[in-house]
Parts: structure tokens; sequence; C-alpha cells
């Protein structure tokens, strides 16, 4: 079993005392040690949504303040991975790069945004381990150190922070549309198809409307990697208790609210500027102008499920991903250039073989002719 990180909350079992787990499985806590379970009542109350604009011009409340604010966090001295604890330090590597830790790279928690919600875990841990095992078991020239994950690796629950922003647009353009026509010039030799367009002004306005437009708010995990892993099930959403947390650790932010919105902007220009070019139409589109009204700007920050595997080969961590509710894995692994080479022989000594074999039939056959 890999090494596990620090729970950052503890419920202990009313049974035997052991400490409890969130069980996507069984909605609800669970005791690894007897198998007693606990269900949590979910608050139907979905997490409100923040004014925006109020929130970029306020400094964040206090930690103290807020219950899902902990007060204290483990940094790895490595990739600076920032991790809320409450309780104490019990984990030996870091969940995101497996550097050692220790008791001297805990810290008090600086003042953030208040979590508004948590997407709970829809899988358990054995199941994620089988989705994992399956992954790998499909990448035929990974290391075989690396395929012994379970001794050498660190496999861990993890919340993530994100930020998801709302909001209305309205955006007014101007600019031209371009229709393409072919025609048949010369005669002869010299006959030819010419290709043109007709370009043609255009105004108009498009109404886009945006719904948790989410933004991972770390720099511990890939960005391109993450991606893969959506949609990520922010309509989910459920307001925040502890008990979600049991068994896992959650990721403090390290992208702020205005740097993640400033990520978030830039996606819903790009989809403003794709449905303007709807708008226009015709076979090509020049945008002279784009004036875009923003309203109703809200967000959240939530914390959403990923189970993380990493394991160090040869100095460098690796690291695979699980959605904690989809179950979709994406991940990196390093490549055993033995395996490869021996993979390359073999289909040259196969390749030798069958033309050795063509040869050898091709000469049989011609003979018979003499």
């Amino acid at each position: 079993m890999p090494a596990q990180a620090p729970s950052t909350v503890h419920f202990a079992c009313f049974s035997c005392g052991a400490g409890m787990v969130w069980s996507g499985r069984v909605g609800g806590l669970l005791c690894p040690s007897c198998g007693s379970t606990k269900p949590i009542e979910r608050d139907p109350t979905k997490p409100a949504e923040r004014d925006l604009e109020a929130a970029l011009s306020a400094p964040p409340p206090p930690a103290a303040a807020e219950p899902s604010a902990p007060e204290k966090e483990l940094v790895c001295p490595n990739c600076n991975g920032a991790i809320g604890l409450v309780g104490t330090l019990t984990a030996t590597r870091c969940p995101f790069c497996a550097t050692p830790v220790q008791r001297s790279d805990v810290r008090d928690a600086p003042d953030r945004l208040p979590v508004d919600g948590v997407v709970p875990f829809g899988i358990d841990s054995k199941q994620a381990h089988e989705l994992v095992e399956g992954w790998i078991s499909q990448r035929w020239f990974a290391p075989n150190a690396f395929k012994r994950y379970s001794s050498t690796g660190s496999f861990n629950p993890i919340y993530v922070p994100f930020f998801t922003f709302d909001a209305q647009t309205l955006t007014d353009y101007a600019g031209e549309r371009g229709v393409t026509y072919t025609r048949t010039v010369g005669s002869g030799n010299n006959q030819r198809v010419e290709t043109y367009t007709q370009w043609y002004y255009v105004e108009g306005n498009v109404d886009v409307p945006f719904d948790d437009v989410a933004i991972e708010a770390t720099t511990s995990l890939e960005p391109e990697r993450m991606a893969k892993l959506e949609p990520w099930p922010t309509q989910d959403a459920v307001a925040f208790k502890g008990e979600y947390l049991a068994g896992a650790v959650s990721r403090s932010y390290d992208l702020d609210l205005p740097q993640c919105y400033g990520v978030a902007r830039q996606k819903m220009a790009a989809e403003i500027e794709s449905s303007v070019r709807a708008d226009i139409g015709g076979d090509q589109q020049r945008i002279q102008r784009l004036d875009t009204t923003w309203r109703d700007q809200t967000f959240r920050h939530l914390l959403l499920p990923l189970f993380l595997l990493v394991v160090t080969f040869r100095q460098k961590p690796f690291q695979v991903y699980v959605n904690g509710v989809t179950g979709e894995v994406h991940g990196q692994r390093p490549y055993s250039w033995i395996k490869i080479a021996l993979a390359v022989l073999a289909g040259l000594i196969v390749a030798g073989v069958a033309l050795a074999i063509y040869a050898s039939q091709r000469h049989s056959g011609g003979a018979g002719y003499r």
C-alpha cells in the first residue's frame, strides 16, 4: 500500500475508535478497521454564489472566522504545495511530489477565502486502485520499478481547490462576412479555376451566458492533464462539511481569486469571439470591433475530488490522476528503453524471419520451372 498523506479531519469510529474516512461508495463515513458506517445527511442548500466585484475589492476574512479555513498548513519544501491541516501532522511524504516532509514544514495558514462547497468523492480508494492498476497494466513500456508503485509510490485522495465563475454577457460587434466563390477562367491549356472572397460589412450582438467556468487554483498539478479529467460535476457541489474531508487531504490554493479570474476571463472571451464568428457566418470572418458588457458576475470556491498517485523514478516524480467522481484516469509514466530496444529487436527478428521464408518460398517456386 502506498504511503498515505495526513488526514485533515479525524472522526473516531463509534465501534472501535479507529479513524473513519469518507466513502463515496457508502455515501458517508466508513471505518476501514471494522467496517462500521455512519451516514452523512447532506445539506440540501446549494453553495451560494458570491459577488465577484465585492470579493475582488475586499481582503479575505480572517481564517478563524470561517470553519472551512484551516489554522495550520503543511508546505512542501520542494514543490511548495500547501495542505490545510486540522490536528497534527502524520505524513512522511508530500502527496504531490513524494518529497519527505517533517514538522518544521508546518506553518500558520495565511488568511484565505473560505471554501463555499465540496463535490464529495463518488468512488472510494479501492475502486481508484483498480482503475490505476488497469491504466498502468496498459503501459507496456513502463519500467517494472514504476509498475511496483504500491510499494514505492504515494497514493492519496486529495481535494483540489477551484474557483468557478458565472457571468451574463452581451457583446456588440462589427465586422465582415467573407463568402468564397470559384469561377473558371481561360481556355484550352490555360483554363483554370480561381477562388476569390467577397466581403460584406455586418454588425450585431450576441448574448452569451456562462455557468461554473472552473479554474484550478494550484500550481502543483499539470493543467493539461487536469483538463483531460473534465468535465467536473460542479453542479453536484454541496455545502462544506468537515466529514467530507475525512481520510483525505485538502490542497490550499496558491493561485488567488484575481489570478484565476484572469484565466477564466480569457476562456470566456475566446468563447464570446467564437459565438461572434458563428453569428457573422459566411466562409470567413473579420472582427473589427467587440464591446462586451459583463454583469451578474459571481464565483464560488469549491473543493473537487482527485486521487493522486506519485511515483519517483530516477529522482523525478511522475503523477497519475483519477477523477474522484467519474473515475477518468490520465497521467505520465517513464519509459523503459530496455523494453523498447527489446521490442524493436524482436520486430527486426520477426521481419528477418518473414523475409527469409518469403525468399526461400520464392526460390523453391522458381526452381520448379526449370
